[in-house]
Protein backbone atom coordinates (compact mmCIF):
# COMPACT_ATOMS: atom_id res chain seq x y z
CA UNK A 1 0.00 0.00 0.00
CA UNK A 2 2.60 2.28 1.06
CA UNK A 3 4.68 1.71 -2.53
CA UNK A 4 1.29 2.86 -4.29
CA UNK A 5 0.55 5.67 -1.75
CA UNK A 6 -2.80 4.04 -1.70
CA UNK A 7 -4.83 3.78 1.51
CA UNK A 8 -1.94 5.18 3.87
CA UNK A 9 -4.50 5.23 6.78
CA UNK A 10 -4.87 1.42 6.80
CA UNK A 11 -0.89 1.04 5.77
CA UNK A 12 -0.29 3.02 8.81
CA UNK A 13 -2.47 1.29 11.33
CA UNK A 14 -1.04 -1.76 10.20
CA UNK A 15 2.25 -1.35 10.40
CA UNK A 16 1.62 0.60 14.11
CA UNK A 17 -0.11 -2.58 14.76
CA UNK A 18 3.03 -4.78 14.13
CA UNK A 19 5.20 -2.86 15.58
CA UNK A 20 3.09 -1.78 19.08
CA UNK A 21 0.11 -4.70 19.73
CA UNK A 22 0.57 -6.55 23.09
CA UNK A 23 -0.79 -9.25 21.17
CA UNK A 24 1.02 -9.39 17.93
CA UNK A 25 3.58 -6.52 17.85
CA UNK A 26 7.36 -7.42 17.54
CA UNK A 27 9.43 -4.08 17.48
CA UNK A 28 12.20 -5.61 15.24
CA UNK A 29 14.47 -4.17 12.17
CA UNK A 30 11.46 -5.45 9.54
CA UNK A 31 8.53 -4.06 11.13
CA UNK A 32 10.05 -0.65 12.05
CA UNK A 33 11.38 0.26 8.53
CA UNK A 34 8.09 -0.58 7.38
CA UNK A 35 6.63 1.80 9.67
CA UNK A 36 9.15 4.05 8.58
CA UNK A 37 8.26 3.73 5.15
CA UNK A 38 4.38 3.97 5.44
CA UNK A 39 4.86 7.20 7.75
CA UNK A 40 7.25 8.48 5.02
CA UNK A 41 4.79 7.99 2.08
CA UNK A 42 1.95 9.52 4.48
CA UNK A 43 3.70 12.73 4.69
CA UNK A 44 5.12 12.30 8.60
CA UNK A 45 9.20 12.79 7.87
CA UNK A 46 9.95 13.50 11.54
CA UNK A 47 7.63 10.24 12.69
CA UNK A 48 9.77 8.63 9.66
CA UNK A 49 13.16 9.14 11.08
CA UNK A 50 12.49 8.18 14.13
CA UNK A 51 11.20 5.29 13.20
CA UNK A 52 13.98 4.20 10.82
CA UNK A 53 16.36 5.56 13.72
CA UNK A 54 15.08 2.92 15.78
CA UNK A 55 15.02 0.45 12.81
CA UNK A 56 19.14 1.04 12.00
CA UNK A 57 20.03 0.63 15.77
CA UNK A 58 17.83 -2.27 16.52
CA UNK A 59 19.55 -5.57 17.24
CA UNK A 60 18.15 -7.44 14.42
CA UNK A 61 19.39 -5.33 11.82
CA UNK A 62 21.74 -7.15 9.46
CA UNK A 63 23.87 -6.11 6.58
CA UNK A 64 21.86 -7.65 3.92
CA UNK A 65 18.49 -5.58 5.34
CA UNK A 66 20.30 -2.35 5.73
CA UNK A 67 21.58 -2.77 2.22
CA UNK A 68 18.14 -3.82 0.58
CA UNK A 69 16.39 -0.11 2.86
CA UNK A 70 18.97 1.86 1.13
CA UNK A 71 19.44 0.45 -2.30
CA UNK A 72 16.72 2.27 -3.35
CA UNK A 73 17.78 5.51 -2.09
CA UNK A 74 20.77 5.20 -4.40
CA UNK A 75 18.97 5.39 -7.75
Amino acid sequence: LASQSHRLDVAERWATTAVDSPQVGRADFDTLSTLAVVKRAAGKPAEAAAAMERAIAHPTATPFGLYGLARPLVR
